[in-house]
């Protein structure tokens, strides 16, 4: 930013005139052609100046863009991560809460076993008794 103002201050600079009367600059007539050819410096030196301050633009602009894409990109794959540490730890409380029905339906199935014993040798005590 530094070059865009020096380039601006000497566009300034280069607009003072001396020998000005009533806001009509006074030139000979030889100078004519120097005060043109130097008019045509202005306005070059001023063009050149709005290209540049238009190319700091378009440099400032693609970096923004360029950074808030890299932000979004890191955001996704903090995301992504986030996803697959919450899809893991699913996975595994799945797999213990499949665990813990297998081992409840083992020991509930040993228990009807130890029911129906039971009951069956209840129902053979009730028979003999009734003979």
């Amino acid at each position: 930013m530094d070059l865009i103002v020096k380039t601006c201050v000497s566009v300034v600079s280069d607009r003072t005139v001396d020998g000005k009367r009533n806001g009509v600059k006074l030139v000979p007539k030889a100078e004519k052609k120097r005060s043109r050819r130097r008019g045509c410096e202005v306005k070059e030196s001023r063009l050149f100046t709005i290209r540049s301050l238009y190319f700091v633009f378009i440099y400032s602009v693609s970096f923004n863009c360029l950074r808030h894409t890299n932000e979004l990109e890191e955001m996704r794959q903090r995301l992504e991560a986030r996803k697959m540490l919450v899809e893991k730890t699913l996975v595994i409380a799945c797999k213990v809460t499949e665990q813990d029905v297998k081992t409840k339906e083992d020991s509930l199935s040993a228990e009807m076993r130890s029911l129906l014993v039971g009951g069956t040798t209840l129902s053979i005590a009730k028979n003999k008794l009734q003979v």
